[in-house]
C-alpha cells in the first residue's frame, strides 16, 4: 500500500512470530506514549507554563496543541518531517540566542557564579555533601532524573528510534 511501518513490533510478530507479544508491547507502547512520557506529561507542562506566565486557560492551550498534533500527525511521515526541517534550526538559533541573551541580562552575576562555584566546591561542607551524596538513593534518584530528561528531551531510551528510522526512505 506505500505505508512505510517498523519497529519492534515488526520485528516481534515478522521476524520472530510472537504475534501476541508484539500485541502486548504495542499496547504498553501506547501506554506509555501517553501517560509516560509522551502527550500527557508534555502538555500538561506546556499547558502549566502557558497558564502561568501569559494567563492563557489551560483547556484552550490543551485545544490548540490538540488540533496543532492533529494536523502534523495525521499528515504521516511526509508531513512531520517537513515540520521538523522548517523548526529545528529555528529552535537551535532560539535556545542559542535565549542563552545568551540571559547571560547578558545576569551580566553582573556572572563572575560571583565562577567564584562561588570554585570556591564552594572545595569547601569541607561541599566536600562532606558530595560524599553523603553517593549513597546507593542518591544514585538511583540521579539516574532517575538523567534518564527522565534524556528521554522528555530527545528519546534517549525510550526505544522509539526503530519506529522512526522503519519510516526513513533512502535513495
Amino acid at each position: 500500500s506505500g505505508q512505510m511501518a517498523g519497529g519492534h513490533m515488526y520485528y516481534l510478530e515478522k521476524g520472530l512470530g510472537l504475534r501476541k507479544l508484539a500485541c502486548v508491547f504495542s499496547i504498553f507502547g501506547v501506554i506509555a506514549a501517553l501517560f509516560g512520557v509522551g502527550i500527557i506529561p508534555q502538555t500538561s507542562s506546556i499547558t502549566y507554563a502557558a497558564s502561568a506566565s501569559l494567563k492563557m486557560p489551560e483547556i484552550v492551550t490543551a485545544a490548540v496543541l490538540t488540533m496543532a498534533t492533529a494536523m502534523v500527525t495525521l499528515g504521516g511521515v511526509r508531513s512531520i518531517s517537513k515540520l521538523s526541517e522548517f523548526f529545528v534550526p529555528f529552535m537551535a538559533v532560539f535556545y542559542i540566542l535565549g542563552s545568551i541573551v540571559i547571560l547578558i541580562l545576569g551580566i553582573e552575576k556572572v563572575p560571583h557564579a565562577f567564584i562561588a562555584i570554585v570556591t564552594d566546591a572545595f569547601k569541607p561542607m561541599s566536600v562532606a555533601g558530595g560524599a553523603a551524596g553517593i549513597g546507593i538513593v542518591s544514585v538511583f534518584r540521579s539516574m532517575q532524573i538523567g534518564i527522565s530528561r534524556g528521554m522528555f528531551s530527545n528519546e534517549s531510551g525510550l526505544g522509539s528510534a526503530p519506529i522512526a528510522i522503519a519510516a526513513v526512505k533512502t535513495k
